[in-house]
């Protein structure tokens, strides 16, 4: 019977002249050949068309079986059978609920406490497979309940203390991803004597290094910090068993790869991989970075990514108008129990939120990027804990933020990547809930909502007629007396800080349309097609009357307007026009 190694070389001199040949996710056989043994015997050969044409062949030497895929000059050789994994064969398939997948009493306690009693879609396809010992490649939408995807194999497979050294490590995009991470991590396996530690930027280098001393189970961390500290330390990882690259999009999105590429390197061939991605990158072949074996894809959701539980409500507004809209639906249209995320462009539009909130005597916190992680923390769990019913954030709160269940989210700029509103509109509907999601909407936004429609497989419709009742997909304008009146008391009182702030915060605006995405040609056709003049009043505001439209109740008692100079005076002049300007905006 032919050796695989004489086959490998026979189809190696055939295919020398393909100089067109380009593969990055195998090994190329000029580098295998000289590790290859020359024993082993080909024993079963089939074709099959997965990603181009490739041959799969079950090899055999001394009794121990190897799957092996050629796909022209580079070849892939994975052993079947690893040491501790289960066969694929014997892998369950179906399960309903946690106690049919055959998890260890505690950590079945951890899950139950909890109060996880059942499995979502994405659990369902992915945990079998991760827990027979494949290389396992989850894409899903955000709040689909991915980190327990990945947290109850590794539980699983870990089960207890052991001296070994680092038997897991999960990699996180961001710090509060992978603070996230553990502290969930933490509630699944409070039942079992296993150890976790974590090692990012913004915490004590010393305290960390005394962590990674007392030889924990498993290591959470950013990239650039545990590079830093496997450096740092001379840490072993060759007793590394399973490897997880949480938010995998993101990490190669933010450059990341050089220091995956040093961890990866220090880690067992054999180790068992799972890569979990909100979104697919634009080329499949960045996935080879991450080493892995054979993996097997599991996509959720890919035609639609957002829940179908969620509603979607457009409101088309000018720029200048949509603070006095958000303060209406937060008064009038949201009821004041439930939680909601209003998503800004910028912190300096943060800011103005946050100063027309306080005047409008609305409670709220705040987030953005730049904000000391502390105070960052002690803000998000003050919606956490209901001392306020309103987080005002940038897109930091989208992915990354260990953020409480939601009702609404509110996104007051306009995202120009579909994929971003796709994170922002996922804090909400998440694990089976309903949730709402509001866009203010401008002209220049508009192709950006067209596009967004076309990518999520969603109808968008149009209010032209009073008798719209359904407000779901829907898109309409604003009763004018609502904005007039709030303006008016705006008028009056002539908040300096708000027109400071309102100033930066459109300086920050021109900023980031000089790197904003552009819009496909598509979209912005269909959107100057659209008869704008003809749009009506969204039916979230049917009823709504003047004497209710404001709820802003400034007093007025005793207010007399600054007097200004109107002589001839240039200076005074300019003012003023800037001044009446801004009001009128």
């Amino acid at each position: 019977m032919e050796t695989l190694y004489s086959y490998i070389c026979k189809m190696s001199e055939l295919n020398s002249k393909k100089s067109n040949f380009k593969c990055k996710t195998w090994y190329r056989i000029s580098a295998l050949l000289g590790h290859l043994p020359k024993t082993l015997t080909m024993i079963e050969i089939q074709r099959k068309s997965i990603l181009g044409e490739k041959t799969r062949y079950t090899v055999q030497e001394n009794g121990e079986s190897y799957r092996v895929v050629a796909n022209f000059l580079a070849v892939r050789i994975t052993p079947i059978h690893f040491a501790g994994r289960v066969h694929v064969k014997s892998m369950i398939t179906k399960f309903d609920k946690f106690e049919d997948l055959n998890l260890i009493p505690d950590l079945l306690k951890g899950i139950r406490k909890s109060r996880y009693y059942k499995p979502t879609n994405i659990q369902k396809a992915a945990i079998p497979f991760a827990l027979s010992g494949r290389d396992v490649v989850v894409m899903a939408r955000t709040g689909s309940g991915k980190t327990a995807t990945f947290l109850i194999p590794i539980l699983q497979k870990l089960q207890k203390r052991s001296s070994e050294g680092i038997r897991s490590l999960i990699i996180s995009p961001t710090r509060d991803l992978a603070l996230q991470t553990t502290k969930f991590c933490q509630k699944l396996g409070q039942f079992l004597d296993l150890t976790c530690a974590i090692v990012v930027g913004g915490e004590s280098l010393e305290n960390q290094f005394m962590g990674l001393l007392q030889n924990p189970d498993i290591v959470i961390g950013t990239p650039g910090r545990l590079a830093h500290v496997i450096a740092e330390m001379s840490l072993s990882l060759k007793s590394v068993e399973f490897i997880v690259f949480d938010e995998a999009d993101r990490l190669y999105e933010m450059g990341f790869m050089e220091d995956l590429k040093n961890i990866i390197m220090l880690t067992p061939k054999d180790r068992q991989t799972m890569l979990v991605s909100a979104t697919l990158p634009k080329n499949l072949i960045h996935f080879s970075s991450f080493e892995m074996n054979d993996p097997h894809f599991v996509r959720l959701d890919v035609d639609s990514c957002l829940n179908q539980q969620l509603r979607l409500c457009n409101l088309y507004v000018n720029d200048d108008r949509k603070i006095f809209v958000l303060l209406y639906l937060l008064t009038k249209v949201i009821p004041k129990e439930e939680k909601t995320i209003v998503f800004a462009s910028s912190r300096y539009h943060v800011d103005v939120i946050q100063e027309a909130f306080n005047q409008a005597g609305i409670s709220c916190s705040t987030a953005y990027s730049r904000m000391d992680e502390e105070n960052r923390r002690i803000n998000v769990d003050k919606l956490r804990s209901g001392s306020t019913h309103v987080l005002v954030s940038t897109d930091i709160a989208a992915r990354g933020l260990d953020i409480p269940a939601l009702d609404n989210v509110v996104n007051f700029n306009f995202p120009s990547s579909s994929k971003l509103f796709v994170h922002r509109a996922g804090r909400v509907a998440r694990a089976g809930s309903c949730g709402l999601a509001y866009s203010f909407v401008s002209q220049l936004e508009l192709p950006y909502l067209i596009y967004l429609y076309k990518n999520i497989g969603r109808e968008l419709k149009f209010a032209y007629s009073e008798s719209d009742v359904n407000t779901d997909d829907l898109i309409g304008i604003v009763p004018k007396h609502i904005i007039d009146d709030l303006s008016y008391f705006y008028k009056l009182h002539e908040n300096q800080n708000i027109k400071l702030l309102h100033i930066a915060a459109i300086n920050a605006e021109k900023k980031i349309k000089k790197f904003k995405q552009k819009c496909d040609s598509q979209s912005i056709a269909a959107a100057k097609s659209i008869d704008l003049g003809s749009l009506v009043i969204h039916p979230i505001f049917k009823g709504s009357d003047s004497t209710l439209a404001c709820p802003v109740q400034f007093s007025t008692i005793g207010f007399k307007p600054k007097r200004k100079p109107m002589g001839t005076n240039l200076d005074n002049i300019f003012q003023a026009r800037q001044e009446l300007k801004f009001l009128n905006n």
